[in-house]
């Protein structure tokens, strides 16, 4: 049986399903003009956070937010026969109302709709409601995702019946993209580790580059997969049989194998994402009269539609029980937990948008392996609520990127998972949307470069990767421009080099210029594409972070070869010249802090010293102090986080902390799944939310 057979037996049902929710998408009469005068509020604090002028979202982006809502509210009542009550709607009203973390842009969103009651129900309660009752009823739905169990294992068997596991790798690959759903990937699985493998040996084994492949530990898998993988894949062309991970269904066929490594073939099907799922639903909210009368849509509609099984549910379920009050993130459905580090997060005027970053999977209590992130939550404070970012179109998962916010978008660039990444991509959380942008152009893949944003443009630079035992610097970089799409090379002549992780480099965008530390100070005009030396402060540092105050760039440091540096500099670009702060007060040296800047002061918490930090301080320049941050309610220690500043309090989150035993020494360590908020007068508030599934 071909996949098309496969596929094409849930054509009917497909169609039926789409009928059924498209045909009562009418636009209710004032639901576009109130999701519009949300979305103005919405949009004005966007573009004010970076000073720019008002725009509107174009009537089919709003016109399509509308309907994609509607489609929502019709496939939790017709396919999962449940129905939001009134009384879960008031409830939640007043979750909102008693729990709101910005008081004055709900009022905002409530006068944009006349302080009408009912009319804030409609386009704002009620759409929440239902996207977290719909996700909830999604990640329960296990015949969506036995549909493409099975779709994985038919084509595993007909390559058991076929020349196909001994045939080349592009023969097999154009197999199977004969379904868009199924992946190809080669991977090599490197057996044993440092304590039994010679660790230069292993190190030379993962950074080989044989045939493109991806080299990875073969301890990262699961237990049970490794031993399935062993005994199954003995010799080139054995197949294994379907397993389950984190991410979906994968099965493996054997290229080579020796006792040092395993060359294998991956073929994988991820797991129906819920924005996949909608956006195949919806078929771009054509009218189903439109749709319907097309007879060369109906196979592919039904094609990505797939089985629609049978409720249990005669009628509809009301929903009477409000959503916890408890501000407190969740758990993420499917066994893994919704912790990160090294991830990015931006404050656009309303929202901080998380993003990326790396953390365990876990089963229970039981750490199954590590996966890279390509999945975001969006936290409102003013509904103190967190929605998923979308996943469709989104980059691939990854850590120790980059992540800028122009006033209406997100841009994503760089960092790594099995490999160095050099792509990105821009997220618009108006329509919770994803564009790409070019790699053609952009700086080569990098790990510990810096990234400023203009006001006009992402500037990418410098990095260093470890090269035959030493770090080797980049001197370029390139400047992305969203409105053209495109690339410009940053100028090397005359630019410096940094070096590895003994010599950080910090960039800071300063009105007109980068400036740039990697040991000494540096100065890039990107209109001139000119680099220039700053004045010298008279002595080697190394710093880990730094701020703008509008007048100075504030250079704070850490421990390096050259002695201690918890004292920083303040670097003045109009006169071009420095002047130390004061240690008094300062926080320990550390590493892989949040630093934040709230308008008046730089707050630097948590971090790394040989164990993860839990303190911090507050550093006031016009007086030249510190000010220790209180102890009193803040988070675990941790590091590898992120931290925003909204305008009146700073927001952490997420992380990694180290975990030891009763002897102080080292046992291991994870990710953080909470966070915390930091406001003046000095408090910690655990408050974060709550979380839509």
């Amino acid at each position: 049986m071909t996949i098309a057979h496969i596929l094409s037996r849930f054509s009917l049902l497909g169609i039926l399903l789409l009928a059924c929710v498209t045909s009562s998408l009418r636009i209710k009469a004032g639901s576009s003009a109130d999701r519009a005068a949300i979305e103005r509020v919405y949009q004005q604090h966007r573009l004010e956070s970076q000073g720019l002028p008002g725009a509107t979202l174009t009537d089919s982006a709003l016109r399509r937010l509308v309907m994609r809502d509607q489609l929502k509210e019709n496939l939790l009542e017709r396919r999962y026969k449940i129905v939001v009550s009134k009384a879960q709607v008031q409830a939640e009203a007043r979750r909102i109302d008693s729990t709101t973390q910005a008081p004055h842009i709900l009022t905002e969103l409530k006068a944009a709709l006349g302080d009408d009651a009912e009319r804030f129900a409609q386009a704002v309660v009620r759409p929440i409601i239902v996207d977290r009752e719909l996700r909830k009823s999604f990640n329960d739905d296990h015949a969506l995702q036995r549909t493409r169990l099975e779709i994985l294992e038919n084509f595993r068997l007909s390559l058991m019946r076929s020349h196909h596991r001994t045939g080349g790798l592009e023969e097999l690959r154009a197999l199977a993209e004969c379904n868009s759903n199924l992946n190809l990937s080669e991977v090599t699985w490197l057996f044993g580790s440092a304590s039994f493998v010679e660790q230069s040996r292993y190190e030379a084994l993962k950074k080989s580059s044989v045939n493109n492949q991806q080299k990875r530990s073969f301890n990262e898998l699961d237990p049970q997969i490794r031993s399935r993988i062993q005994d199954e894949l003995r010799k080139a062309g054995d197949i294994s049989s379907v397993v389950a991970d984190p991410k979906g269904f994968a099965f493996y066929i054997a290229r080579k194998r020796t006792t040092e490594l395993l060359e294998t073939i991956v073929i994988s099907v991820p797991d129906q994402s819920y924005d996949g799922w909608l956006d195949q639903v919806d078929v771009t909210l054509a009218p189903a009269s439109e749709v319907l009368s097309r007879q060369d849509e109906r196979e592919e509609i039904g094609k990505k539609l797939g089985p629609i099984p049978a409720q249990a549910s005669t009628g509809p379920a009301l929903l009477n029980s409000p959503a916890s009050a408890n501000d407190v993130w969740s758990k993420r459905a499917g066994g893994t937990r919704n912790s990160r580090h090294n991830h990015t997060a931006v404050w656009t005027g309303t929202e901080m948008i998380v993003w990326g970053g790396g953390g365990f999977a876990w089963s229970g209590n039981t750490a199954i392996g590590y996966t890279y992130l390509n999945d975001g939550e969006r936290y409102n404070p003013a509904l103190n609520i967190w929605t998923p970012v979308s996943t469709t179109g989104a980059p691939s998962g990854r850590l120790s990127h980059s992540a800028v916010w122009t006033g209406t978008e997100m841009i994503i660039w760089g960092g790594q998972n099995a490999t160095l990444l050099n792509d990105g991509a821009r997220y618009n959380p108006a329509t919770d949307t994803w564009m790409p942008i070019p790699s053609t152009g952009a700086p080569a893949a990098r790990p510990s470069f810096s990234t400023v944003w203009t006001g006009s443009e992402m500037i990418i630079w410098g990095g260093a990767a470890y090269n035959n035992g030493v770090w080797q610097g980049f001197n370029t970089g390139g400047r992305y421009d969203p409105v053209s799409n495109t690339w410009i090379p940053t100028s090397t002549s005359g630019a410096p080099t940094p070096g590895g992780t003994d010599n950080p480099q910090v960039a800071v965008w300063a009105g007109t210029e980068m400036i740039v530390w990697v040991g000494t100070g540096w100065r890039y005009n990107p209109a001139s594409d000119l680099w220039t030396r700053t004045s010298s402060i008279g002595t080697t540092a190394f710093y880990q972070s730094g701020v703008w105050t509008g007048t100075e760039v504030v250079f704070w440091g850490n421990t390096s070869p050259f002695g201690d540096h918890k004292k920083g500099n303040r670097y003045n670009p109009q006169t071009d010249t420095w002047r130390s702060m004061t240690d008094n007060g300062a926080p320990s040296l550390r590493n892989y802090a949040s630093v934040v800047w709230t308008g008046t002061e730089m707050i630097v918490w948590g971090g790394y010293d040989g164990d993860s930090l839990q303190d911090g301080a507050r550093y006031y320049p016009a007086t030249d102090n510190w000010a220790a941050t209180s102890p009193s309610g803040s988070p675990h220690s941790r590091y590898g986080h992120t931290a925003v500043w909204t305008g009146s309090e700073m927001i952490v989150w997420g992380g990694f902390y180290i975990i030891k035993d009763s002897n102080g020494s080292v046992i291991g360590g994870d990710s953080r799944d909470d966070g915390s908020r930091y406001s003046f007068p000095a408090q910690w508030d655990p408050k974060l939310g709550i979380h839509v599934t």
